[in-house]
C-alpha cells in the first residue's frame, strides 16, 4: 500500500506519467485518481479501443487521447493485458 502511494510522488519527481487503468466505473476511477494525486481526466476503455465513444471524445485520436488520459475506466482483468500492451505500443 506504502508503494502506491509514494509512487505517483517519485514518478513526478522523475517527470513520468503514470498510466491509472482501473476495472471500476469511470466516476470511481477518478476519485480514486484524485486521492492518489494521479488526475481525474478519465476515459472509459471502450474510447481506447475505437468503441463507443461519445460525441466529445469522436474527432480525438487515440494516440492524443492517451496524452491527454490520466487514465482509463472499466478495465476487467481478462481486457488488462491488451490495454497495458497497447498503451506501452502508443
Amino acid at each position: 500500500m506504502i508503494i502506491q502511494l509514494v509512487a505517483p510522488v517519485f514518478a513526478q519527481l522523475l517527470n513520468l506519467d503514470i498510466f491509472f487503468t482501473s476495472g471500476d466505473q469511470l466516476a470511481i476511477g477518478k476519485e480514486t485518481g484524485r486521492r492518489l494525486g494521479m488526475g481525474t481526466n478519465m476515459y472509459p476503455s471502450s474510447a481506447l479501443l475505437g468503441q463507443n465513444k461519445d460525441s466529445t471524445l469522436e474527432a480525438l485520436p487515440v494516440d492524443e487521447l492517451i496524452e491527454k488520459a490520466d487514465g482509463f475506466a472499466g478495465v476487467f482483468p481478462g481486457e488488462s493485458n491488451t490495454y497495458k500492451y497497447y498503451l506501452v505500443a502508443m
